[in-house]
C-alpha cells in the first residue's frame, strides 16, 4: 500500500460575520496500491480535488490521517515533510497556473531540482533536455514563456516539471479537461506510458466517464464529499443509485447540480434524490462489500 487516507474530513469556513461551514470531504477512507491507477469520478463540487490535495498534504485535514509508504504525514512538519513531498506531485487542471508566467519553460522545469539540491550547474541542461524529450517537447520550447505554448505543450511542460524529482505518487487533477479533444488522447497516452516507464502511482481525477473507462483500473465514485462506490467494473455495472444515474443520466445536470440539501442530510446524502430510498436510508450508511466491490448503500447491507 503506497497511499492511504483514514477518516479524512475537511471543513472550509466562509463569510466574515456569519461563518458558514462547508464540508468538502466527509469521513473518506481511501487506499492506493503501488503502481496502480485509482480513477476518482463524480460531479463538479463533489470533493474530488480537495481529496487529492489532502492526500498530498497540500491542505491539512480537519481530522483524519494520511499515510505515504507507511509513514504518517500528519506527524511530519517542516523539512521532514518537504523532503517526503518530493515523492508526491500534482498535475493540475489549469497548467497555466502551475508555471510562473515571467519564467521561461527551462527555469520552471529546473526549479524543483534546484530547491531540493538535486542538480549541479554542469548537468542542468542535460537533465532538462531528457525530461522534455520524455514528455514529447523539443529543446526549442525551453526558451519560450508559458503564453507562447499551446495548451497541450503547456501541459507537457507541467508533466516534465512534475516528474523531475522522480516521484512515486502523482495526483492528476482533470489534466485534460481544458484541452482540445484532439490533444486529450495524446496527453492521456503520455501519462500512461510514463506510468509504465517510471513505475508511477496515480490518483486520476475526472468528471469524464468516457475518459475514466479508457484509463480503466479501479474506480471510486464521489458524491457530496463521500465515496459511495469503489472497485472494478463500476461504470459497466453500477450498484449505487447515484452511480447508476451518473452512468445513465436522465436530467442528471438539473437534478444533481441543484442539490442543496445533501450537505445537511443526516442519513444517506443521496436520500432526497434516490428513487430506491426507504426509511432505513435516514440512517447513515457505511461501506459494505458486494460483488467484489464496496458500496455505501443500505440496499446491499
Amino acid at each position: 500500500m503506497l497511499v492511504r487516507g483514514v477518516g479524512l474530513h475537511k471543513v472550509f469556513e466562509s463569510g466574515f460575520i456569519a461563518k458558514r461551514k462547508i464540508v468538502a470531504v466527509d469521513n473518506v477512507d481511501i487506499e492506493i496500491d503501488k503502481g496502480e491507477t485509482l480513477v476518482l469520478v463524480g460531479e463538479s463540487g463533489s470533493g474530488k480535488s480537495t481529496l487529492g490535495r489532502l492526500l498530498l498534504m497540500l491542505i491539512k485535514p480537519t481530522r483524519g490521517e494520511v499515510y505515504f509508504n507507511g509513514l504518517n504525514l500528519n506527524k511530519m512538519e517542516g523539512k521532514e515533510l518537504r523532503k517526503l513531498r518530493q515523492k508526491m506531485q500534482l498535475i493540475p487542471q489549469h497548467p497555466e497556473d502551475a508555471l510562473d508566467p515571467r519564467w521561461r519553460i527551462y527555469d520552471s522545469i529546473i526549479e524543483p531540482l534546484k530547491i531540493h539540491n538535486r542538480v549541479n550547474k554542469s548537468e542542468e541542461k542535460e537533465i532538462v533536455c531528457k525530461l522534455i524529450e520524455m514528455v514529447g517537447l523539443q529543446e526549442e520550447h525551453l526558451s519560450r514563456y508559458p503564453h507562447e505554448l499551446s495548451g497541450g505543450e503547456l501541459q507537457r511542460a507541467v508533466i516534465a516539471r512534475a516528474i523531475a524529482l522522480n516521484p512515486k505518487f502523482i495526483v492528476c487533477d482533470e489534466p485534460t479537461s481544458m484541452l482540445d479533444p484532439s490533444v486529450q488522447a495524446s496527453i492521456v497516452n503520455l501519462l500512461l506510458n510514463l506510468q509504465k516507464k517510471l513505475g508511477l502511482t496515480y490518483l486520476f481525477i475526472t468528471h469524464d466517464l468516457e475518459l475514466a473507462r479508457v484509463i480503466s483500473g479501479r474506480t471510486a465514485v464521489m458524491y457530496c464529499g463521500q465515496t459511495v462506490e469503489e472497485g472494478k467494473g463500476i461504470l459497466e455495472k453500477p450498484l449505487h443509485p447515484y452511480t447508476k444515474m451518473l452512468v445513465n443520466p436522465l436530467d442528471i445536470d438539473i437534478e444533481l447540480k441543484h442539490d442543496t440539501q445533501a450537505g445537511n442530510q443526516v442519513g444517506c446524502k443521496f436520500y432526497h434524490l434516490c428513487p430506491e430510498r426507504s426509511n432505513e436510508c435516514l440512517k447513515r450508511p457505511e461501506f459494505v462489500k458486494s460483488n467484489g466491490r464496496t458500496v455505501r448503500c443500505w440496499l446491499y447491507s
